[in-house]
């Protein structure tokens, strides 16, 4: 925790895909959402050594009721919610549209892929002063979108030790213009989940997309599953609205 304070867990049921030795993938939402209901309900409030609880939602009939609930959530203090189709399956391994994500249109999550070396007082290379993320591309594949500022210093160095104990180094070397200069850096397999905040997209002269000034907001270290990360065709669609705006 911040500041040596100890951290308070808790866990969090959204969802039952799988009980008992039966696939539940199949079942509609709404049929999942009472099982793991009657699974976790009585166990809330309990004094048990890892509180359980279930996670809040509530059945909209309209997109109003919806984002009611979305600025009540931000409110909250939450990223932002998930809104999902109450007679869907749980689509395993891809994205589905009977998902959507509800959060800021100014924040994305995206995967670090490069990370820039600074100077320091230890000399140069001693540390990394910059990363660089990537959104979701056909493919599926990466495609850079962006360099973002470094992290405080715990942050920085959580980062760093998961990138070290996770083998996410490549090997190979690469370099970057910057305001200050071209800079040196590593290249890194993804591995690590950046939700970053901009103030816009930019196109430069050979088409090429990228944030205006980033910034990150929080990471997730061991990310193995990319098709949570917002896509390329996402930073388009944001590009062509604020041409509009």
């Amino acid at each position: 925790g911040e500041g040596g304070q100890p951290l308070k867990l808790m866990f969090t049921a959204f969802d039952v895909i799988f009980l008992d030795g039966q696939d539940l993938t199949e079942r509609p939402f709404l049929e999942r959402r009472q099982i793991v209901q009657g699974l976790v309900g009585p166990l809330t409030g309990l004094p048990l050594p890892l509180p359980v609880e279930l996670s809040d939602g509530e059945l909209v009939p309209v997109r109003t009721d919806l984002m009611r609930l979305y600025n009540l959530f931000r409110a909250q203090g939450y990223e932002g919610g998930i809104a999902k189709q109450p007679r869907a399956p749980y689509e395993l391994g891809r994205r589905s549209d009977s998902w959507t994500k509800l959060k800021p249109a100014i924040t994305l999550d995206l995967a670090i892929t490069g990370a820039l070396h600074t100077t320091s007082a230890q000399g140069p290379g001693a540390t990394f002063g910059s990363y660089l993320v990537s959104a979701l591309s056909e493919g599926p594949s990466l495609q850079e979108v962006g360099r973002v500022a470094g992290l405080g210093a715990q942050d920085s160095a959580r980062l760093i030790q998961s990138i070290l104990d996770d083998g996410l180094l490549t090997g190979r070397r690469l370099e970057r213009e910057t305001s200050s200069g071209r800079k040196a850096g590593v290249e890194l397999r993804p591995g690590i989940v950046a939700s970053v905040r901009f103030e816009g997209v930019v196109r430069d002269e050979k088409g090429k997309l990228s944030l205006r000034d980033p910034k990150i907001l929080r990471v997730r270290t061991g990310e193995k599953d990319l098709g949570e990360l917002d896509t390329v065709k996402e930073i388009e669609r944001l590009f062509q609205k604020q041409r509009f705006a």
